[in-house]
This record gives structure tokens, C-alpha cells and sequence, in this order.
């Protein structure tokens, strides 16, 4: 890992906007298939040199419905979800082995380049293991968020 050191005049590094929607709506699947959660946000970059930070907390379930393992496989898309970009290509933040529902924080945070000044929309999906395991996202209590902060480049 490089470390890169700044100028104290460069301006590089600045935070120029923050955006971040707060997702409490209750998500669901049994599918295992990319599924789109709802949660998305957008941001319209001022430069193609910047970069934008991607902070994504979200409160995920995972229940096994036959008592065989299934995780929650939680996906960060630039664009449209299956059609744009993954960015993150999911690993299974939590699991279960039998009908218990287990629960548990997936965080994600990710540094994009998107080389536009056109408005980004950042997209998270989610996925069961099996046709029929239940996995899902949220509740009023303990919402998810998606956090974009155009970084200056």
C-alpha cells in the first residue's frame, strides 16, 4: 500500500458534496438472483477528475428455510442493477444454518472514479445461496444508509 501525501495548498482530497439517503423500508427475497433492494442514491459529480466515496451500512437478515446454509449476499452497483457496474462484488455477510434468523451489519465502503459530470446513481442489491432462502434488509428501527461524498481529485 502507497502512501500519497498532499500538498497543503492542492486542494486534492476535499470533500466537495455529500449525499446519503436513509433507507428504512423492510426488503425481502427468496430469490437467487440479483434483486434490487430500493436502496439507491445520486450524485452529480462537478469534475471527471474526482472520485466519489461510497459508504453503504445496512442492517441484513438471513433465514434457512430447509436447514441448509444461506447467506446474504449484498452487491454495490454504479447504474442499473445487472446492467451498470458492480462495483463490489458481494461476499455473504451473514448466515444461517438453520430457521433461526440471524442478523447482522454489512458495511461496505468503496473509492469510484466515474469520470463524469453527469448524475451517478449508486444502487445495492441482494441476494439469497438457494431459491427459497430468505434473506433481507432493514427495519424501522435500524435503518440502512448509502453515503456519497464527491472527493476532489
Amino acid at each position: 500500500m502507497a502512501l500519497i501525501t498532499l500538498g497543503a495548498n492542492s486542494g486534492k482530497g476535499k470533500v466537495l458534496q455529500v449525499v446519503q439517503t436513509v433507507f428504512s423500508t423492510s426488503f425481502s427475497t427468496t430469490s437467487s438472483s440479483t434483486t434490487d433492494t430500493g436502496l439507491n442514491a445520486s450524485i452529480t459529480p462537478t469534475s471527471t477528475n474526482n472520485n466519489i466515496l461510497i459508504i453503504l451500512s445496512s442492517m441484513l437478515r438471513a433465514r434457512s428455510t430447509s436447514n441448509t446454509t444461506t447467506f446474504a449476499w449484498q452487491k454495490l452497483w454504479r447504474g442499473a442493477v445487472e446492467t451498470g457496474t458492480q462495483l463490489h462484488n458481494g461476499y455473504p455477510i451473514i448466515g444461517s444454518t438453520d430457521a433461526s434468523d440471524v442478523r447482522g451489519v454489512g458495511n461496505v465502503t468503496y473509492l469510484d472514479n466515474p469520470s463524469t459530470t453527469s448524475s451517478v446513481t449508486y444502487r445495492v442489491s441482494l441476494e439469497a445461496d438457494f431459491a427459497s432462502e430468505y434473506v433481507g434488509m432493514n427495519n424501522t428501527t435500524a435503518p440502512s444508509t448509502l453515503t456519497l461524498m464527491e472527493i476532489q481529485g
